[in-house]
């Protein structure tokens, strides 16, 4: 699949576009089975702030403030590549379900490094992408893929699209 300057991208001027809801809020949900590991990884490490939580003797639960939150839909075939577009190890478990966090950071190379001694493995070091970001890829200790991304140009997109290959 690839997509033409002649296909219609949906437009927020769209009139059909006012009868949609519209979402508020976006939140990625993780069950994480060391509770102390994650919230030292992904406050701690990533330096996510809380927002509010609770915890009893039976659970608890926490919100992370990230900035704003984007769904970027990527094609399978350029999930697949890593970010210079060659083919790369999948850093996604084939039980774990085809998603990965992606955080844009103001320093990529510190953030893989703070997130590496946080107990991440590093499966991608950061590196100077052709669209202009800086870009690694980790696997946190829970397993979730985590790409980093700093743009160092006008793009906001944190995986190389195939015209930029």
């Amino acid at each position: 699949m690839t997509v033409s300057e002649n296909d219609q991208l949906p437009s927020a001027d769209d009139p059909d576009a006012t009868a949609r809801p519209r979402i508020s809020e976006l939140r990625l949900v993780i069950e994480a089975q060391d509770w102390d590991a994650a919230v030292e990884f992904y406050r701690d490490a990533l330096g996510l702030s809380l927002r509010e939580g609770y915890a009893n003797d039976d659970a608890a639960q926490i919100i992370l403030e990230a900035g704003s939150a984007s769904i970027e839909l990527v094609h399978p075939e350029l999930s697949s590549a890593d970010s210079d577009g060659d083919q790369s190890t999948d850093i996604a478990s084939p039980s774990s379900p085809r998603i990965r966090l992606v955080v844009r950071s103001d320093d990529a190379r510190e953030t893989a490094t703070a997130l590496q001694r946080a107990g991440a493995e590093v499966v991608d070091d950061p590196h100077l992408t052709p669209i202009g970001t800086v870009t690694a890829r980790v696997v946190g200790p829970d397993h979730m893929p985590i790409t980093v991304f700093q743009p160092l140009s006008e793009t906001d997109f944190a995986e190389v699209p195939p015209a930029a290959e």
